[in-house]
């Protein structure tokens, strides 16, 4: 009874690092008070997996049936807390919904690696560990290619001509009207901005008499490892205490980089 409990707990803290990795990759960093709900959630959806599988094994032999049964147990929970914090107003819930999935999947993964290779350790049976270890290795490996590729991460140090293209791309696909407008534009990057097409940077949005100038802005670019990947942040503000900004998502192709989709990431 020991002997699986501490199997147990060690496998569940084996999935939860892998999935605090996976936060600190997909948010560029971790925060207890906002990315510590998702280590809370699984953790309970963890123990509902290891006490599926502990249920199926029991009445069946298959390992295949269990280890599928425990991590549908797994998702099914994940998706019941994503409606519970969307219900809550945690986030919108299409963001909730992808979050909880994909953090879902990386989490049963791991669980499923980490037990099968803990497991066989333990139980002094030999004949998992090598195939477990094997297959533990190839996901490693397609999660570390996917992040390499998928995942923005990589905050860039000193803007290049690219990325200042990316950067204008990125302020015309966002505000046209702004670019047309003559609105002023926020932007610590140092970029030759009128060859791009846009006014010079002025931070200065209330002038001295207190009149209030329209502006938008936009940060330096987050790329994934082999740079297929980026997310920038954009915003703009009409009036003041009105506008709003988002976190776009673009991916590099033949032709130049496509926006994939944007997220609003602060509304005032």
């Amino acid at each position: 009874m020991k002997l699986k409990i501490l199997r147990a707990l060690l496998v569940m803290a084996a999935a939860l690092a892998v999935l605090v990795i996976a936060l600190v990759v997909w948010f560029q960093g971790f925060s207890l008070q906002s990315d510590g709900i998702f280590v809370v959630t699984f953790a309970m959806c963890l123990l509902g997996a290891d006490r599926t599988y502990e249920w199926i094994s029991k009445r069946s032999s298959n390992r295949i049936a269990a280890y599928s049964s425990a991590a549908t147990a797994l998702m099914i929970g994940a998706f019941v807390m994503a409606e519970l914090m969307a219900r809550l107003s945690f986030d919108n819930r299409a963001s909730t919904y992808r979050w909880m999935a994909g953090f879902g999947m990386v989490t049963a993964l791991a669980w499923v690696s980490f037990d099968l290779l803990l497991r066989g350790r333990l139980d002094t049976s030999d004949k998992w560990v090598k195939p477990t270890a094997t297959g533990l290795a190839i996901v490693v490996f397609l999660i570390s290619l996917w992040a390499a590729f998928a995942v923005p991460f990589v905050r860039v140090g000193t803007v290049s001509p690219h990325d200042c293209a990316l950067m204008a791309q990125a302020l015309k696909e966002f505000s046209p009207e702004g670019v047309s407008g003559g609105m002023r534009l926020s932007s610590k990057a140092n970029c030759n901005w009128r060859t791009l097409g846009l006014p010079e940077p002025n931070a200065n949005v209330i002038s001295q008499s207190g009149e209030f100038h329209p502006w938008f802005s936009v940060e330096p670019p987050v790329y994934s490892l082999l740079r297929t990947r980026a997310t920038l942040s954009v915003g703009q503000e009409w009036i003041m205490l009105g506008g709003g900004g988002q976190d776009c998502l673009y991916s590099r192709t033949l032709k130049g980089w496509r926006r994939d989709r944007c997220e609003t990431s602060w509304i005032s």
